[in-house]
């Protein structure tokens, strides 16, 4: 039973050891700006707008330089609005007609119509029908009606591997009128809202999928549309101000990519993505970016920037290594931006522990993560030296701040408050020497670290010079001294006890044989012996 015992302690200590090893680390991000960054910002094109009074076609010229406006050449768009339902609720405030996939022509009443993968309706006359997938849905004298929400143009319903899917056919005008005020306030300049129609207008068009049977998502795949709801008399307006207007390169449809904030400047395709470069796709500066509320991100602002950490962009190692899985060190050290590119996104960082370093890109890390943008830097802070040490003794505690301000080194004793030691910056070794148990971490002004904890011991000790009827020595004062003597099997027996006094001294009346004595003490403080002291014979 004995030695089960003392195994187990071992591993208490081992375990204890290894705990202490691990680096208290935090990780906190900083960054400019939201979404891709190439083409044209959306609260910059409004900044040229209000503040410089631009016009859109200057506004198109800076952000896609070299490029022209011209006509679109296309009159509709076909929008894919649902796909995998069980069911579509199809209806118009008047009657309306279907037209199924042989060509036969039905008249239905007002109202709504669910239809079923077995794609059976009722038409005006009471009768069921069986459509031929696709079906086409046209209006009569109201908006058609998908599921409550208005669309103008006509329905497109299919049946594929037993279920449906819808798509408003529609015209490029109506359908950019549906885009334009869900992708940009329609409250703002209207030589924004022109510019924001005539990229919606071409990136509708440039991004159509060839050889199937739909052109462009109703979502963020391609861009927002809502149909009827989306529209707003505003952004109406700017839409019909640049009717048919689109931007070229060469002839050719641009690639007209847009986001919400460039953080100070856009960026190149070539940067961002990899190449190849497109030659209006360049990193510009943009002037009147700060009037986003997006222009910086990170723990300091009011919006929660990083959804996916544990606090607002601050991940603890363990949470960081939870969020990036296996393309993470299973223990992660460091953090760190190992690459930028020429628009000063991130290109790739480095995350270090062990078994070993790895590195990911910046637009992974940002999916990974759930960034703003992939413009941003790494703050750093961890500290290690955990463990346990002998009262009186001091104990090294190496800490790391990078990219961090005002970081302090803190402690706490007990259920106490937390208080500062000291200002730190970089890599430092800063030594302590506590009298009790102790926590510490480190703290700047967006984060800190988990505690690293110092346990303290005691460890009464013998005086130099002893007598024949008393032990003596020193402890902490008011400590319970046992003085124990090793008996024949090796196990300690105590023999006598004292109290140490103010000043730390204790004295032990006893007989004082020859044999192998320690001084031991058992206290709130934790369990300590002295050096042992061998009495000769005479």
């Amino acid at each position: 039973m004995r030695r089960a015992l003392v195994a187990a302690l071992a591993l208490v200590v081992a375990l204890s050891c290894a705990a202490a090893a691990r680096p208290a680390a935090t990780f906190v991000l900083r960054g400019h700006g939201w979404g891709h960054g190439l083409g044209l910002a959306q609260y910059g094109a409004y900044g040229y707008a209000r503040e410089d009074g631009r016009g859109y076609r200057w506004i198109l010229d800076h952000y896609y330089p070299g490029t022209t406006v011209g006509p679109a050449g296309v009159a509709r768009i076909r929008v894919l609005l649902v796909q995998g339902a069980g069911s579509l609720s199809i209806g118009s405030g008047a009657a309306f007609k279907v037209v199924d996939a042989n060509g036969r022509r039905f008249t239905l009443s007002a109202g709504t119509h669910v239809l079923q993968p077995n794609m059976r309706i009722r038409t005006a006359n009471g009768r069921r029908r069986t459509l031929v997938s696709p079906a086409r849905f046209e209006r009569g004298d109201a908006l058609l009606r998908l599921g409550g929400a208005r669309y103008r143009g006509a329905l497109s319903v299919r049946r594929r591997s037993g279920r449906l899917a819808a798509v408003n056919s529609v015209g490029l005008e109506q359908y950019i009128r549906g885009v334009v005020a869900w992708e940009m306030p329609a409250s703002w300049h209207p030589e924004a809202l022109k510019a924001q129609a005539v990229i919606a207008r071409t990136f509708g068009l440039v991004s159509r999928k060839r050889g199937t049977w739909f052109d462009v998502y109703d979502d963020t795949r391609s861009q927002v549309y809502g149909g009827v709801r989306a529209e707003d008399p505003r952004t109406n307006a700017a839409v019909r101000a640049t009717r048919g207007e689109v931007v070229r390169s060469g002839g050719a449809l641009a690639w007209t990519f847009y986001h919400s904030t460039s953080g100070g400047k856009t960026a190149a395709r070539a940067d961002e993505w990899g190449p190849p470069a497109v030659s209006y796709l360049v990193s510009v500066p943009d002037a009147h970016d700060r009037i986003s509320p997006h222009h910086n991100w990170g723990p300091s602002d009011a919006e929660d920037d990083c959804p996916n950490a544990g606090r607002d962009c601050v991940w603890t190692a363990g949470a960081l290594k939870r969020a990036l899985g296996g393309r993470a060190p299973s223990s992660i050290r460091d953090f760190i931006v190992s690459a930028r590119n020429g628009s000063s996104r991130v290109a790739r960082v480095r995350l270090s522990g062990p078994p070993g370093a790895k590195s990911i890109s910046g637009g992974e890390l940002r999916t990974l993560l759930g960034l703003r943008s992939t413009w941003f830097s790494i703050g750093v802070l961890r500290l290690t030296g955990g463990g346990t040490i002998t009262k009186g003794e001091r104990r090294v505690l190496h800490v790391l701040v990078r990219n961090l301000r005002g970081a302090k080194l803190q402690r706490k004793v007990g259920t106490g408050a937390w208080t500062d030691v000291r200002a730190v910056t970089g890599r430092e070794d800063v030594r302590v020497r506590p009298g009790v148990t102790t926590l510490y971490r480190l703290r700047s002004r967006a984060a800190a670290t988990r505690a690293v904890r110092v346990a303290v011991t005691p460890q009464p000790r013998f005086s130099a010079t002893q007598s024949a009827d008393a032990l003596t020595g020193v402890a902490a004062p008011g400590e319970a001294v046992q003085v124990q003597r090793q008996g024949g099997d090796g196990e300690w027996v105590t023999v006598a006890v004292a109290l140490a006094q103010d000043d730390g001294a204790w004295r032990a009346s006893l007989p004082v044989v020859p044999g192998t004595y320690r001084a031991y003490v058992s206290s709130a403080a934790g369990v300590g012996t002295s050096p042992a002291l061998t009495v000769a014979g005479a």
